[in-house]
């Protein structure tokens, strides 16, 4: 009978409609088998996933049947995702293989009944669906789903009865599916991809080039307990390129990293430089939070900046990470909500489990050593141990770790008060061994002030540098509220920091640079210079931008390599930089600090820990009516990616240059390439709008044009200039005493 059952046809015909929430309509005619017409109808809605179960029993059992259909929306279209089938086999029916249960699955993403989300409706006649050998035949369908509408009268657009397999429209709503072994999936993944680059070209000009991941490309997939990876692959005229886009769900499923390898041919990018290499990027962060059974949604565009001038638009996005099952238990991740619980580190929570306290940042320690004057950094992990109270005035956060090679635990407090408006960090102590040292305990004064909201505080702009005796606590990218008694946050107000700088905070600050300069890590940077200029200095006396600029740098560095072979590498300044300065009278200074990325040999992956410092400092000066550009100094670290068997860890060079000059209070402006020479390094410098010594809270829009540096030849010129009112001057004299000698013998001869 088992064979029987496998070739047994389940026709599903309603006469009724079935509703629930609202939300489904599946209407059917001609009442004939299994289901009858007061078949029980239970059901869940999300905004991603949802189901409607129809159950009831046969003959005389009390068992129940049930078919279960999953639906799930794509951001455009709604479609049955796939179809669980549960029958009791019961003596009439089955009287050689009695009381036992059939249980069969259709295939993951179906894509069956598609139809438009916002106003659609899917009518088909007949349709067949494979259930472990069992046919189920559904006819006269009237769908919808994910409905928000009391009136269905008004959803206008009808599709009509796509048959995927047979009509090849079977456009699964999951291209990319990870895999284990044993061939069952581990992770569903939907998105748009285009990556941007910009290159520059043999006559040192900039370009730029978009490429479109192609949705269909040569997938390759692979799961371990706790991580999967997805490598998309395409060509590009017979070479290779692709994007490896590595998760883990480690406490909650992330995007910890993508890498980016791009062929450089030469139709796609016409005379550029590096032609026939291969350009790789990579980028660290975490992206896509999702809960540990859950699904991540975003229709937004998220944009993956990397180093390279390689940028990564992800759009469409849909995740379903490990597990696949039970899709209606998972909580979704939406990006359109702004913060979740997901978005913290660190969580104390209460005693009903609700996370009172959260916090997200970068906390580092700089101690400086007397003894040897060297300095010892320690770096708070993310992934710490974060124990606290939380009362109603006053709370705490306590994050403990174990630094490596050391036995002692660190840690660091935050002691939290509220007002009765705003929630703010007072104080902070510091308990940590640094190396040869003995235990370091710190407190700060009372009255810090910080992180000060009526919500959540946000605030990625900003770095704070508290400073207690001879250790700085260095603060960062901070997201943080407390006294939370809510496990929805949506409802909380989100403070931005910029232009939200409290007083009291700010004069519990200080920061290792003397009182006439300013770090532009110590002081939020205004609206309006954010919106126009990528490199800023603020002075904190002002809070005014004394130096603001557009510009993008390359360069071009030669070394030696170990064989005593001369290469050369072109790098170019990242955007967004770290921007650090100081605002003088005569002398100002703007640093650029980026980390360029190299790949660690031991994990085969690129990380961002591997890395090091770069900086490019650009020193001013200024008489009474112009400015000009003094100096510039270079601290390169020379890393194996971009300079592969290097003989030297570092190179560094200091030249004055004095260029680029423009009267006080004018902007310079440059849209041709400004080409410098420091030292070996070629410099090259592109679109510049330039000011410094700026002293108005709203920069001038008067402005001075470039004119082309020839200060080469300058010399060259002023030689030639002289040398020729001296060959003149003789030549001049010369035909003089000509004439004159001339003129005697005439006068002589006659006179004979």
């Amino acid at each position: 009978m088992r064979q029987e059952l496998k070739n047994t046809k389940i026709t599903i015909n309603w006469k009724l409609m079935y509703t629930i929430n609202k939300h489904f309509y599946l209407s059917q005619k001609n009442t004939n088998f299994i289901v009858p017409n007061d078949a029980m109808v239970q059901g869940y809605c999300s905004s991603i996933v949802s189901e409607m179960t129809l159950s009831w029993k046969e003959g005389k059992t009390d068992k129940n049947n049930t078919i279960k259909f999953t639906f799930i929306n794509d951001h455009t279209n709604f479609t049955v995702f796939s179809i669980d089938l549960n029958i009791y086999k019961d003596k009439d029916k089955f009287p050689n293989d009695a009381d036992k249960w059939f249980v069969a699955k259709s295939d993951l993403d179906l894509h069956l009944f598609p139809a438009f989300l916002k106003n659609g409706i899917h009518k088909c006649e007949k349709t067949e669906v494979k259930l472990n050998g069992t046919e189920l035949i559904l006819t006269n369908v009237s769908l919808i789903a994910f409905n928000n509408k009391n009136d269905i009268s008004s959803r206008k657009e009808v599709t009509t009865c796509t048959n995927p397999e047979k009509d090849g429209t079977n456009n699964k709503i999951f291209p990319y599916i990870a895999k284990w072994k044993n061939n069952t999936i581990c992770g569903l993944l939907r998105m748009s991809v285009i990556v941007q680059m910009s290159y520059m070209t043999k006559d040192f000009k900039m370009k730029s080039k978009n490429i479109t991941v192609p949705t269909r490309t040569n997938v390759i997939e692979s799961c371990t307990t706790d991580t999967f990876e997805v490598k998309l692959v395409w060509s590009s005229n017979d070479d290779e390129n692709s994007i490896l886009f590595h998760f883990s769900k480690i406490e909650k499923n992330l995007l910890r990293y993508a890498i980016i390898n791009i062929f450089m041919d030469k139709e796609n990018f016409p005379d550029a430089i590096n032609t026939g290499k291969y350009v790789s990027a990579t980028n660290s962060a975490n992206l896509f939070p999702t809960p540990a059974n859950g699904i991540y949604t975003c229709t937004e565009e998220i944009v993956i900046t990397t180093e390279n001038d390689i940028n990564v638009t992800i759009s469409d996005i849909l995740l379903i990470p490990f597990d696949v099952e039970n899709l209606a238990s998972k909580k979704v991740a939406d990006c359109k909500i702004n913060i979740s619980e997901y978005d913290f580190n660190y969580i104390v929570r209460n005693k009903e489990k609700i996370p009172c306290i959260l916090a997200n940042m970068n906390i580092s320690i700089d101690i400086n050593n007397s003894e040897n004057k060297n300095k010892d950094v320690i770096i708070v992990p993310s992934k710490v141990n974060a124990t606290g109270s939380c009362d109603t005035k006053r709370s705490e956060m306590k994050l403990l770790w174990t630094k490596s090679g050391q036995k002692e635990e660190n840690n660091i407090i935050f002691y939290i008060a509220r007002n009765k408006t705003d929630i703010f960090v007072y104080q902070i102590e510091v308990n940590v061994y640094a190396d040869n040292l003995d235990k370091i305990h710190k407190i700060s004064d009372f009255n810090l002030g910080l992180f000060s909201t009526p919500g959540i505080y946000n605030c990625t702009d900003q770095n704070w540098q508290i400073k207690l005796d001879d250790i700085v606590i260095n603060i960062n990218n901070v997201l943080f509220t407390a006294f939370n008694t809510d496990e929805n946050l949506n409802s909380k107000t989100v403070t931005d920091c910029l232009g939200n700088q409290d007083s009291s905070t700010s004069s519990s600050i200080t920061t290792e640079t003397e009182p006439t300069t300013t770090d532009q890590s110590t002081t939020p940077v205004p609206d309006s210079y954010v919106n126009e200029y990528n490199y800023v200095v603020i002075n904190e006396k002002t809070h005014v931008a004394c130096i603001a600029a557009n510009m993008t740098i390359f360069m071009k560095i030669p070394y030696v390599t170990k064989e005593s072979k001369t290469n050369e590498t072109v790098l170019t300044i990242p955007v967004d930089s770290a921007v650090n300065g100081n605002c003088g009278d005569t002398n100002s200074m703007m640093e650029l600090t980026w980390l360029e990325k190299s790949k660690s040999k031991s994990y085969n992956v690129y990380d961002s820990t591997y890395g090091k410092n770069n900086s490019f400092k650009i020193n001013f000066q200024k008489d009474e009516s112009n400015y000009l550009l003094h100096s510039i100094e270079l601290n390169i670290y020379m890393d194996e990616t971009n300079f592969p068997n290097s003989n030297e860890e570092r190179y560094t060079v200091v030249e004055n240059i004095n260029v680029i000059s423009a009267p006080l209070n004018n902007l310079y402006k440059c849209g041709d390439n400004t080409t410098l020479k420091v030292k070996d390094v070629d410099v090259t410098i592109v679109n510049v709008t330039l000011i410094a010594f700026n002293t108005e809270e709203k920069i001038a829009t008067k402005s001075v044009m470039c004119i082309q540096d020839t200060s080469s030849n300058v010399g060259l010129i002023i030689g030639c200039i002289i040398g020729g009112i001296l060959i003149l001057g003789i030549s001049m004299l010369l035909m003089y005493l000509y004439f004159t000698e001339c003129f005697s013998c005439s006068i002589f001869s006659r006179s004979r």
